[in-house]
């Protein structure tokens, strides 16, 4: 069931819009690009995906509105296109952002490619350390890899640019938590927000 609000976003369902993308640029290296939302409620201050909102009042409010992919978990049981490719998970949006804790929709998704015939090889890049809700899926993947992003050492850098984002401890307690459970896990540090003068690099 898709909530009206979920803190200072509103959530609106959007049924029909389609999961996987042929990315381009930086990211054609892999086949698709999965997206379960459009929108993303962490609201970080910097990120480039509010760019690509064609709404200039909605890239103006990027943060406090997400949109739920909701026939997506259909999508991936009638098509067999991304079987044995290699899928991005997300180029646009968190999969892991607060919504999916009351949504489910990425739980969903991953449920279905780990019953696949062919499994894809998956990337999963998030802020999220909600991800290790999932690690009983997570560990089914034979070509899995998950990239945690820790953008800065300081929490309180973190709370001026990402203040809806879980702290520095909680995402480097998930990748613990991860590596622990045997899934290859990354860290990725882009944008770096400078702890001396709150700059990006």
């Amino acid at each position: 069931m898709v909530p009206a609000r979920l803190g200072k976003a509103e959530v609106t369902a959007r049924p029909g819009s389609h999961l996987l993308t042929k990315p381009t640029g930086s990211l054609a290296s892999v086949d698709y690009s999965l997206n379960p939302y459009i929108g993303c409620g962490f609201d970080c201050s910097y990120c480039y995906a509010a760019n690509f909102v064609p709404d200039d009042e909605r890239k103006s409010n990027w943060g406090r509105w997400v949109e739920v992919k909701t026939s997506a978990i259909e999508e991936m049981e009638w098509s067999d296109r991304w079987q044995g490719k290699r899928l991005f998970m997300s180029s646009a949006t968190d999969p892991y952002q607060p919504l999916e804790a009351r949504v489910q929709l990425t739980r969903g998704i991953l449920d279905v490619i780990s019953r696949a015939a062919n499994p894809p090889s998956l990337l999963i890049q998030t802020r999220g350390p909600l991800v290790t809700r999932d690690i009983d899926i997570l560990r089914k993947l034979k070509r899995l890899r998950v990239n945690m992003s820790i953008t800065t050492d300081s929490d309180e850098i973190r709370k001026v640019f990402e203040p809806s984002c879980a702290s520095i401890e909680r995402r480097l307690a998930a990748v613990q938590e991860l590596k622990s459970a045997g899934i290859v896990v990354g860290v990725c540090i882009s944008p770096m927000l400078d702890e001396r003068s709150g700059c990006i690099w």
